[in-house]
């Protein structure tokens, strides 16, 4: 097994080797139009980080991204739950969300655009479709996960319905939810 400071330092001199041949290879081999250099990519960095400009696009960006993760996330987790109590509603409905979830979500970018115009609806929307796909197949599956016999022992101990399936969920943790966004 390999040292963490090793690996980290393996790791540091392939990306230097990596950007060294990015740098050398702009210009040379690729035309700078299609691939610039790293050396004017961190050059206008700085020079957008010094105007200042960059802060403006990073607070849409970060708006847009935010209020469709928010969105998303409650609809998917809320869809989850709901389709997995109503076996009936998942059957008839499963189809059209396996292909709706079959769509490559890139190819929704400029039918979004074209339906909802170049301002941030259309990139809104596009971020809600993604996490919702995430949310609700991790919450339907962990809602639907839950052990029978945790469920006939709070039946016994006189749980109603709501709280057996909702509100004694001590099995169903978050990170079930959201395990695309677990650090290990």
């Amino acid at each position: 097994m390999i040292s963490r400071g090793r690996l980290f330092l393996y790791r540091l001199l392939f990306g230097l080797f990596l950007v060294t041949l990015w740098e050398v290879s702009s210009g040379r081999f690729i035309d700078p139009f299609w691939i610039s250099s790293p050396s004017l990519v961190f050059g206008y960095l700085w020079e957008v980080i010094s105007d200042g400009s960059l802060f403006g696009h990073l607070a849409i960006t970060l708006y847009e991204t935010f209020t469709g993760f928010f969105i998303g996330a409650l609809a998917g987790i809320g869809f989850g739950f709901l389709l997995a109590r109503k076996e009936t509603l998942a059957q008839v409905l499963d189809p059209f969300i396996v292909a709706f979830n079959g769509i490559p979500r890139i190819a929704l970018a400029p039918i979004f655009i074209i339906w909802f115009g170049i301002g941030p609806n259309s990139k809104i929307i596009l971020v809600v479709i993604v996490v919702f796909f995430l949310t609700f197949f991790n919450t339907y599956s962990g809602v639907k996960g839950v052990d029978l016999e945790l469920k006939n022992i709070l039946r016994v101990m006189g749980a109603s319905e709501r709280p057996r399936h909702m509100g004694n969920r001590s099995d169903l943790e978050p990170r079930d939810n959201f395990p695309g966004g677990r650090v290990d």
